[in-house]
């Protein structure tokens, strides 16, 4: 499905239904090409593989199909493999749900709203975090942009000198690492709002959250600037894939 951004940075989420029926839907790239939206950073990074999150998602499968209840020996094959799916996709969205509240904490703390006493002590790692690796900065939470490349997105921080995404994942953080799709995230963020050829490039950073160990953050700095270089030509790769495959070119 993906997201979607109006030229001046607007999010275009969703729709209200056609006809008589109450509520909204999520918009369609139908939807978009009405607006002539752009699409969403993580709509374009999307195009291409992610072993990781496929792993992932592998291992709730597999973890669902060793310890549902509801499966018996004598159970149809399809049923069964129904019964594993369903089970999965419930632990995906508990996770993805678990993900959007901790985001959504860490959005009101910079935006000086309340913290629900359940992430306080998460909210205060991250910023403790931030604080020594960063510094004092004028941070922005939430910024939308799009540019005219023909994408658009939602920041998780930013400022004059920093672009910060936040991830969230199961357990200590421990084995923490980040991915070419972090980085190219990051740079879409940074080159999406601003490119000075001088200083082409902000610092850049992943802050790992644990879902499962309140308190339990990580850092992942991305200090190779000829990784920059790369990760910025791979996602413009993926986003001239994503302008042919859906013959769709609103910055055009």
């Amino acid at each position: 499905m993906g997201h979607f951004y109006l030229k001046d940075g607007t999010p275009f989420y969703e729709v209200p239904y056609a006809g008589k029926r109450q509520g909204t839907r999520s918009a369609t790239i139908t939807d978009a090409k009405k607006v002539n939206a752009y699409p969403s950073v993580t709509t374009i990074i999307d195009s291409a593989a992610k072993p990781a999150l496929t792993n992932w998602i592998v291992e709730q499968n597999i973890l669902s199909a060793l310890t549902n209840p509801k499966i018996t020996k004598d159970m149809p094959i399809k049923e069964i493999m129904s019964l594993i799916k369903a089970d999965a996709r419930e632990q995906s969205i508990a996770a993805a749900d678990e993900g959007t509240a901790i985001h959504d904490a860490i959005e009101a703390y910079f935006k000086e709203d309340y913290v629900p006493m359940k992430y306080q002590a998460t909210v205060k790692a991250v910023v403790d975090l931030l604080e020594e690796k960063c510094g004092e900065q004028d941070w922005e939470a939430e910024r939308w942009f799009a540019c005219n490349d023909g994408y658009g997105g939602k920041i998780d921080l930013i400022s004059p000198h920093w672009v910060i995404d936040f991830k969230t994942k199961d357990g200590d953080l421990s084995d923490v690492k980040g991915w070419d799709e972090h980085l190219m995230q990051l740079c879409a963020y940074d080159k999406g709002t601003s490119y000075d050829a001088v200083h082409p490039w902000r610092r850049k950073a992943n802050v790992m959250v644990s879902r499962t160990e309140p308190g339990r953050v990580a850092w992942v700095e991305w200090n190779d600037f000829e990784e920059h270089d790369r990760a910025w030509n791979m996602f413009t790769s993926l986003l001239n894939y994503w302008h042919e495959q859906k013959r769709y070119f609103p910055h055009k």
